[in-house]
């Protein structure tokens, strides 16, 4: 048995977000209509012995207008109705055709996207996603 996790905190004051990731997808920021992956490394939980891990400690500083997208692999593991599944760089474009909007939009457009995708193929995954936006503030 193993465990993905993605581990953050964001300190209010100063904007700065540390994380570390143990297998999960990095998450991606938006910043200035762009989109980037974070950088991180670091295995599964319960995968290898704890020294084994390699878990970077990461940080980076959040500026207004900034949308961190945190998300669970079931949002890229969608098969269409054919059996192919969503490629990573499908799901990256979706992202960044949607970077302009506001995190409740990205949401609902990725999932309906998805949805749409899908058609009537069964879910087997959790199929979760959370935006984040740094305000002014």
């Amino acid at each position: 048995m193993f465990v993905s996790v993605f581990y953050g905190v964001i300190k209010i004051d100063s904007r700065e977000l540390q994380y570390s990731c143990a297998g999960h997808n990095r998450p991606f920021l938006i910043r200035n209509g762009g989109l980037q992956e974070l950088a991180s490394q670091g295995t599964f939980l319960g995968f290898l012995p704890g020294e084994d891990l390699n878990l970077s400690d990461e940080g980076i500083e959040l500026v207004p207008g900034d949308r961190l997208i945190l998300y669970t692999d079931g949002l890229t593991d969608v098969l269409s109705p054919e059996g192919v599944p969503l490629d990573r760089r499908s799901f990256i474009e979706l992202l960044s055709s949607n970077a302009d909007r506001s995190p409740d939009e990205i949401c609902l457009a990725v999932f309906s996207e998805l949805s749409s995708f899908q058609g009537e193929t069964s879910q087997y995954d959790d199929m979760t996603m959370l935006v984040i936006e740094c305000q002014q503030g």
